[in-house]
């Protein structure tokens, strides 16, 4: 990781909370929040799926919806070309304008900024672009919660038991990539139950990793408020990855993911000669393999959908292309904010 001067000492920051839905990314957003780091407003109401709300920014979401739809992604997409597709977004300069002027009017009432979207990773380059072009210090927290809690939680708030083996595959894409993307930055790495069970603990490690300095620095009444904010009972989707119905290797890989996730939490820093990069890498790699396998196997669905005059007919009325990359793109229906998408 490049040399950086202190974030803590730094009068303006900008900490992305990273992680796939369900893992404890609104919770550990409103400690921080609590601690000084402003949520831009509005966020994106509460509703019965986390109804101590989202801590979403409404404006981020929006963004990231609008390129998400238009480029054929969902949020918790599987596909590793996934990445190739809105990762070009970081070459349009109509978006780094966009998104650049809101950060900066953003910076302008508070210095210290948290953004939190699952979505976000999917555009690390473009935040990064603007950030840069800002001179704005980055830095990322990726919340860990074994993959198995979070099937559970996702099914518990969004049900569709027969989709757990998409959603997985989805787990397992969204953070090898996301770990890859975010190698050369300030970075941290927190497990959900640590921060449940001791969040003033975590927070202060965080701290440290990436100079933060939140906790030292707050007043007691923002302990104090930080503290009503973590109940323990929130750790309520419990979950053994032998009680999922999953294929065999996907099931590996996902367990594989964890563990080889977690040897990163006490030391985040990962250099290209690191076991830990080397194992993170073929792994990232068995699992590209995987996919492509299973959409060899699942071509003639694919085509067969691709083929049906129904979806073709409501593709032309939407006006959303497919992703150029990948046979399994699809063009999603549009949706309104007022619901939040079934990952």
């Amino acid at each position: 990781m490049p040399e950086t001067e202190p974030h803590g000492q730094s009068e303006r920051q900008l900490l992305l909370v990273a992680g796939q839905g369900r893992s404890g990314t609104s919770l550990y957003t409103a400690i921080v929040q609590e601690l000084g780091l402003h949520v831009p407003q509005p966020e994106i109401a509460a509703d019965p799926t986390n109804p101590r709300g989202f801590k979403e920014p409404k404006w981020v979401v929006e963004f990231h919806e609008r390129l998400l739809r238009r480029l054929g992604v969902r949020p918790a997409d599987a596909r590793p070309s996934g990445w190739v597709t809105t990762g070009q977004t970081a070459k349009r300069d109509a978006l780094g304008t966009e998104l650049r002027t809101w950060l900066g009017d953003q910076l302008a009432d508070h210095p210290r900024l948290i953004v939190k979207d699952p979505r976000t990773a999917w555009f690390l380059g473009l935040w990064r672009k603007a950030a840069d072009d800002l001179d704005l210090p980055i830095a990322i927290t990726t919340m860990l919660r074994h993959p198995a809690e979070v099937m559970l939680s996702k099914r518990t708030a969004y049900g569709g038991r027969r989709d757990v083996t998409a959603r997985m595959a989805g787990w397992v894409n969204g953070m090898l990539f996301t770990e890859q993307a975010t190698r050369d930055l300030p970075r941290t790495f927190v497990r959900y139950e640590s921060l449940l069970a001791d969040w003033q603990q975590e927070t202060r490690r965080v701290d440290s990793q990436l100079r933060l300095r939140l906790v030292p620095s707050a007043a007691d009444d923002q302990i104090q408020a930080a503290s009503k904010i973590v109940d323990p009972e929130l750790h309520r989707s419990r979950s053994s990855i032998d009680e999922l119905d999953l294929p065999d290797p996907l099931r590996q890989l996902a367990l594989d993911a964890w563990q080889h996730l977690g040897a990163l939490v006490d030391d985040p820093v990962v250099n290209d000669d690191d076991p830990r990069a080397t194992s993170l890498d073929e792994l990232r790699d068995q699992y590209v393999r995987y996919y492509e396998q299973c959409e060899a196997v699942a071509r003639s669905s694919i085509l067969a959908a691709e083929s049906n005059p129904r979806r073709r007919k409501h593709g032309a009325k939407s006006g959303v292309k497919p992703a150029a990359a990948g046979p399994a793109a699809g063009a999603p229906r549009r949706r309104r904010l007022r619901r939040r998408p079934k990952p």
